[in-house]
C-alpha cells in the first residue's frame, strides 16, 4: 500500500500473512520495490513492514538543496 499526501508517496506499506517474519516483507518486496520502481521512494519517509504481530518501521529524512 502506499501514502498519499498531496500527490507524494510519503508512506508505504507492505504487509504480510501471519507466522511470516516481517523482515521477510522488507528483504522480498520493499528491496525489489526499490530496484524496480525508484522514485517511489524519492519522497518516502515512512516504510511499514509488518505481518499482523511483528512491525518494522523505518523514518527516513529527506533533505533538500536548493540553489
Amino acid at each position: 500500500m502506499v501514502g498519499f499526501v498531496n500527490g507524494l508517496p510519503l508512506v508505504v506499506i507492505e504487509l504480510k500473512k501471519p507466522g511470516v517474519p516481517a523482515r521477510a516483507a522488507f528483504d522480498e518486496n520493499l528491496t525489489h520495490y526499490k530496484q524496480q520502481i525508484p522514485a517511489l521512494f524519492w519522497f518516502n519517509t515512512l516504510l511499514i513492514a509488518s505481518n499482523g504481530t511483528d512491525s518494522k518501521n523505518i523514518f527516513r529524512i529527506v533533505i533538500v538543496r536548493r540553489g
